[in-house]
């Protein structure tokens, strides 16, 4: 025992006796359980990188997965190979396309019939609404030989575009005459309606007074 070593720890640690001898075995214990905490501080951090790798691995497999998917490339191929046949892509565009081109071949083709310098055939039918009724007439005017030829027969065609002009005229005045009619029934029973067309009225008055005055007259 002669030979144990001791540490000195200050008296007031104790009880005032001076300083006391500490057996070196209390350090062991001290380190041993440093050492036990650095293992958890180690297992922690392990801990800590393996969940990073395996965020990183799943991360990993998720462009895996994208990157994979990008090889069924079949609709990109069938673009590609449209795309250099001269072909229109979007189909959406296409179905405009179809519209505006066959429209046009439409009225090229009529407008073949067109001899008059002033242009009173197209002036027939560019203007007609609805445009459904010229095709129509179009499709009742138009014949096939069974072999090769189709033709349109113009001038039925324009008679029946004449007709419905005519008709046309005739109900748009009814309509007119009618919607006329009616608003004076309207505004006959109606004091709302009468009173505000007076204030419009005398509006009018006044703008083309201050019109006059501003004019010099």
């Amino acid at each position: 025992m002669a030979d144990e070593k001791k540490i000195v720890v200050p008296a007031e640690v104790k009880d005032g006796s001076g300083e006391q001898a500490v057996p070196l075995t209390q350090d062991a214990i001290i380190a041993f359980l440093d050492e036990r905490e650095k293992i958890y501080n180690d297992l922690e951090s392990t801990r800590q990188e393996i969940e990073k790798e395996e965020s990183i691995r799943r991360q990993l497999r998720a462009d895996w997965k994208t990157k994979k998917a990008r090889l069924n490339d079949s609709e990109n191929e069938r673009r590609a190979i449209m795309t250099m046949a001269g072909m229109v892509v979007d189909a959406e565009q296409e179905n405009k396309n179809r519209y505006h081109y066959a429209t046009r071949a439409f009225f090229y083709i009529l407008g073949l019939a067109d001899k008059t310098p002033d242009g009173k055939f197209k002036a027939l039918y560019n203007n007609f609404n609805p445009i459904e009724k010229i095709c129509q007439a179009v499709m009742d005017s138009t014949s096939f030989d069974g072999q090769h030829t189709i033709m349109i027969d113009t001038g039925k065609f324009l008679d029946v575009v004449k007709r419905m002009r005519l008709e046309q005229e005739a109900a748009k005045k009814a309509a007119a005459a009618r919607l006329e009619d009616e608003w004076k029934k309207r505004t006959a029973s109606s004091e709302s309606i009468r009173s505000v067309n007076a204030k419009l009225e005398k509006g009018k008055a006044l703008a083309a007074n201050l019109k006059k005055k501003g004019s010099g007259d």
